[in-house]
């Protein structure tokens, strides 16, 4: 889970984001980057926030509401996702995890990534799955994120 370079300094917080992908990944491949990155990210910036780095993460939200987030078009594609610690990449994943956790709730949150990650049946699928869940369509997930 922790590369062997990093695993030195690897805190609870990078642990907390790599066992959320462990947990996360009996439940099938299929979820998009953004949401499983995402979701891991949500988790370590709460316990963050929880460990008394609450001004740390509210700053880095707020640099990404007023950086990143105004030039989101859609939601972060697989293929143009760095693989590499990326802060803009995660970082615009959490944020709309953070947003569907706070607007629809963790339990909705929890049953789209159920439906995503049985299978990677393409973008048409993806947008019947987030309909299904949310009744929202991506491009309106990109805009109320953006609001």
């Amino acid at each position: 889970m922790i590369n062997p370079d990093g695993r030195l300094k690897a805190d609870r917080l990078l642990l907390a984001h790599e066992f959320t992908h462990a947990a996360m990944s009996t439940l099938g491949g299929g979820a998009p980057t953004w949401l499983v990155e995402g979701y891991a990210m949500y988790v370590e910036q709460r316990l963050a926030e929880q460990s008394g780095y609450d001004e740390d993460v509210a700053d880095w939200r707020d640099e990404l509401m007023s950086e990143a987030i105004p030039k989101l078009t859609v939601l972060p594609i697989d293929g143009v996702f760095h693989g590499e610690y990326d802060e803009e990449s995660y970082g615009v994943s959490w944020i709309i995890v953070e947003h569907l956790v706070t607007k629809y709730g963790l339990a909705k949150l929890n049953a789209l990534y159920v439906d995503l990650a049985r299978g990677d049946d393409g973008p048409v699928v993806r947008e019947q799955v987030l309909r299904k869940h949310l009744k929202i369509s991506e491009a309106a997930l990109v805009a109320a994120v953006k609001k």
